[in-house]
């Protein structure tokens, strides 16, 4: 019988059974400075990075309902509130605010000026003021005060006009309601928008707070009110600063002197005694202050007048004795090239009605004056001055006569 051959591994009964495959892991190169990711394995979620508490508060109620907002209140101010539903909190919101000034402290672009137009040099000037830094001025005047301005390097005298000594006997109240604090503005406007002279007014702005008007006068540095003391021979008086008569001397000479006068009677002030000017060794020189009482064409106190002119003609005091026979030319020439119908403009500029009293008193004046000098027939300066009073109403005098010596 022949040997049986073995069956080759095909004609096996059994199949032969393959393993499979295993693709090792491969693991991300992790660096020394963060945390290795766990690996994702074939077949698993990776892990959630979610807060189970939020989950589980989301999988109770997937569809929150909106709560329901309405305006629950609007302010004056522009504060609103919000009011939900029963189920949610009351919700607050508020508009943006503009900067306001803090209470007492004057805010040049908040209004209540009214009294004709500031240039950019007045509303600096009262920009800032705080009336928590008021200082009273102790030399008799009971509605100055010092005060500080934040856009202003130096001191402010700063007047309320509801407390101007003899405001009503000086018709500061009327109908026209022309106040103290009006009439600084206003003086100093017109001094240098019509006459041509405001270098001899310290910059003047006026404004509101609470329920009283307020005028602010720069401080000019280094000045001083002209005093007179006794000298021990010669003449009877003489300026402490004897660079003071040298001043006045100047300004005369050059016929300024008689321009300021001019001008202080055409604008109706009859208060000009040596406390309401100053004088420095320095230009312009002389410095018209406290002008509160000016554009008053009814009273009349003729001690008062231009008392530096007056100085300047004085025997008395040396270095003085000044003639005035005549008008000078310079101050004749500018007095008779003043227009009327710009002066009619500057007051409308200003807001000055042309039927006021107080324009009507200051063209009448001016036209007077003109006329006389025209005809030639005034005299000297002093008798062209009293004679343009044009008052008639009466006298009241406004300060002591201690003061005006």
């Amino acid at each position: 019988m022949a040997a049986m051959k073995p069956k080759s591994a095909n004609n096996s009964l059994v199949p032969a059974i393959s393993m499979p495959s295993v693709k090792p892991l491969s693991l991300p190169s992790v660096s020394s400075s963060a945390k290795a990711p766990k690996p994702k394995l074939p077949g698993m979620s990776p892990a959630s990075t979610k807060d189970p508490v939020k989950t589980a508060e989301q999988l109770k109620n997937p569809r929150p309902k909106k709560p329901k907002i309405e305006v629950l209140k609007v302010e004056s101010n522009g504060q609103w509130m919000l009011k939900a539903d029963s189920s949610s909190s009351t919700l607050t919101a508020k508009t943006p605010e503009l900067p306001v000034a803090k209470p007492h402290v004057v805010n040049a672009s908040s209004g209540g000026f009214g009294y004709g137009h500031h240039t950019p040099e007045q509303d600096q000037l009262v920009h800032g003021i705080n009336f928590n830094s008021a200082k009273p001025i102790n030399d008799g005047i009971g509605n100055a005060m010092w005060m500080k301005s934040n856009s202003h390097p130096h001191d402010v005298v700063v007047k309320n006009a509801s407390l101007h000594p003899n405001r009503q006997e000086r018709g500061h109240i009327g109908p026209d309601n022309l106040d103290s604090a009006k009439r600084e503005v206003l003086f100093h406007n017109m001094a240098r928008d019509f006459f041509g002279m405001g270098k001899y007014v310290p910059t003047t702005a006026g404004f509101s707070h609470g329920d009283d008007n307020y005028s602010a006068q720069k401080k000019v540095e280094g000045v001083s009110h002209p005093k007179l003391v006794d000298q021990p021979t010669g003449k009877a008086l003489q300026f402490e600063n004897p660079n003071h008569a040298k001043t006045i001397a100047d300004l005369h000479d050059s016929g300024e002197l008689h321009k300021l006068a001019i001008m202080d009677n055409i604008m109706g002030n009859h208060d000009r005694h040596r406390k309401n000017y100053m004088l420095s060794d320095k230009g312009p020189g002389l410095h018209l202050i406290d002008n509160g009482t000016s554009f008053d064409y009814v009273n009349f106190d003729p001690r008062n007048v231009s008392h530096f002119h007056e100085s300047a003609k004085s025997d008395h005091i040396n270095g003085m004795g000044k003639k005035d026979d005549q008008l000078h030319p310079e101050a004749k020439k500018w007095l008779l090239n003043l227009d009327p119908k710009k002066a009619a403009e500057a007051f409308t500029n200003h807001s000055y009605q042309q039927n006021s009293k107080h324009v009507k008193g200051f063209m009448k004046r001016l036209k007077s004056l003109q006329d006389q000098v025209k005809k030639g027939s005034y005299g000297n300066v002093e008798r062209l001055l009293s004679n343009n009073r044009l008052s008639s109403g009466p006298m009241h005098e406004h300060h002591s006569k201690k003061e005006t010596t």
